[in-house]
């Protein structure tokens, strides 16, 4: 319990994770959903050119793009086997308004904070 209460405070009080127009974290995705970092990101990246890139992979629950920092985002796919597919075609393989993507499994919990891997 500590442990987590103390990341919680770490994360929210000294480094605040907003998305989309000031909201913060996602609550949108289901308990099974597997939650797949995507870094690089251009800072004005809209959720529909994230959807765009994978929605052919398989359904996605929620999509989060970070603001204050930017650069990132998380997709939330509901089926571990479609997230998987959709990082091993993409990672360092699309590019997005001239960057190249990052896109790896988180291997953080589902509870929110930084980056992914």
């Amino acid at each position: 319990f500590f442990r987590t209460a103390f990341t919680s405070f770490v994360t929210l009080s000294c480094f605040p994770l907003f998305g989309e127009e000031g909201t913060p974290m996602p609550g949108h995705f289901g308990a099974g959903d597997t939650k797949v970092f995507v870094g690089n990101l251009p800072s004005e990246v809209t959720k529909a050119e994230i959807e765009h890139i994978f929605r052919k992979y398989g359904a996605i629950s929620d999509i989060w793009i970070a603001r204050r920092p930017s650069g990132f985002g998380f997709v939330y796919f509901e089926d571990k086997r479609d997230a998987e597919d959709a990082c091993r075609d993409c990672d360092g393989r699309v590019r997005l308004q001239d960057k190249m993507i990052r896109v790896e499994i988180s291997h953080q919990g589902s509870g929110g904070g930084g980056g992914g891997g």
